[in-house]
């Protein structure tokens, strides 16, 4: 990308500071200006990003080599005559990206741009789909295409900062533990539930077990789940030696880890798995990802207000490249619960990934193309979302590593 550097750069601010951040770090010349084209609304989302590069590499040396420019972006008189006088008198170097900020926005800031400087502006746009940057110059005149999915990694600290979301990584068991012991446990239940009425026979001695007091063993359905805890306790499964093998005290301490985290280990080891077979490119992989975006204030026209801080969790996440690789697991046969935690897990995706971001959905229902389909027909969902059910559950980790290769 050195070739592509420029001395001037504007960028249009939007609701989603990862593809100016992206852009920013592929294009941006040491010792270069940087334009930040803005509303009110986004004037904190433009002051993010300016403090995220300046914090990084001293890509932006001082502060005074970034301008912030405000924009009414209902009114495209404003909108062009900004960026209009912002850019008279420059020449050679000039670029501006119009991925992010509205389509308004985009228009007249794009237009402004190539009446000022028809000869040596250019503009581009990131692709997210095709993960390229799309360089044209003005009248769309020799256009390029620049693959940049494999030059750029970022950290999930990186992303988070850039949302302004704080996170912590809560499990109870270390890595070495996960793939040594309890592994055979969980691709045990794992194939349970991977046959008609496994996830209704698994939950039948959850609630018979007396308040998880009791071992699933003797149950029919249940025999290769019974045969790994006896290899797993040396031939002696006693519940108090399994709850500390799990991480517990006591059985009953290990109810959550029955009724689904077991799920979320098994997924996390798969795509470690997956990720050693890929090679390059992924950051190690994170479960238990417990996200906190602090109170925020809005104006709701005649005072700001205040709402309630916003929580939520990815089940498992690893940063792929800038893309950001969330997957939500979910033991249930029933598609509503299905589809439902899907969509909650690929909306809190793409609010922090943005169109780059990939997603999937680990549950037990049998049709997973279903939802699939369903969030396509809703939202144009690509294969960058993906459900796995019950027919990928006992071949798991090879499904993954399809999706993602």
């Amino acid at each position: 990308m050195q070739n592509q550097l420029v001395d001037h750069l504007i960028l249009l601010v939007g609701g989603n500071p990862l593809p100016n951040y992206v852009v920013g770090k592929l294009l941006m010349k040491q010792g270069g200006q940087l334009c930040l084209v803005h509303t009110d609304a986004t004037l904190i989302l433009a002051r993010r990003l300016h403090r995220q590069l300046l914090s990084e590499d001293a890509l932006l040396e001082k502060s005074k080599q970034v301008t912030y420019l405000k924009v009414d972006e209902g009114n495209p008189q404003n909108i062009y005559n900004q960026v209009a006088q912002h850019v008279q008198g420059k020449s050679f170097g000039l670029h501006l990206n119009y991925t992010g900020g509205t389509k308004t926005m985009s228009v007249h800031a794009v237009r402004a741009v190539e009446d000022a400087c028809p000869a040596y502006a250019e503009f581009s746009y990131l692709d997210a789909r095709r993960l390229c940057l799309l360089i044209h110059r003005a009248n769309r005149s020799e256009s390029r295409e620049v693959p940049v999915g494999d030059v750029l990694d970022i950290s999930l600290d990186t992303l988070m900062a850039l949302h302004d979301v704080k996170y912590n990584i809560h499990h109870a068991l270390p890595t070495d533990q996960i793939s040594t012991e309890l592994m055979p446990l969980c691709y045990a239940v794992a194939n349970v539930c991977a046959v008609k009425n496994g996830v209704r026979k698994w939950k039948d001695w959850q609630s018979k077990s007396k308040d998880f007091t009791e071992l699933p063993i003797g149950m029919a359905g249940l025999e290769e789940v019974d045969k790994s805890l006896t290899d797993l306790c040396n031939g002696n499964p006693t519940p108090e030696l399994v709850a500390k093998k799990i991480g517990f005290a006591e059985l009953r301490s290990c109810h959550k880890w029955f009724q689904g985290e077991w799920l979320e280990m098994y997924v996390h080891y798969a795509l470690q798995r997956v990720i050693s077979k890929i090679g390059s490119g992924f950051a190690k992989p994170l479960w238990g990802v417990h996200c906190l975006q602090d109170t925020i204030t809005y104006n709701d026209g005649a005072q700001q207000k205040k709402c309630d801080p916003i929580k939520f969790e990815f089940d498992v996440a690893v940063m792929r490249r800038y893309q950001l690789v969330a997957i939500s697991c979910q033991l249930s046969a029933d598609p509503k619960q299905c589809e439902e935690h899907f969509i909650e897990g690929y909306v809190r995706t793409r609010q922090l990934g943005g169109d780059e971001a990939q997603v999937a959905l680990v549950c037990a229902y049998d049709r997973p193309k279903d939802i699939e389909c369903k969030l396509a027909s809703i939202w144009g969902a690509s294969t960058h979302a993906k459900v796995f059910g019950m027919p990928h559950l006992r071949d798991l980790e090879n499904h993954l590593y399809d999706w993602l290769k």
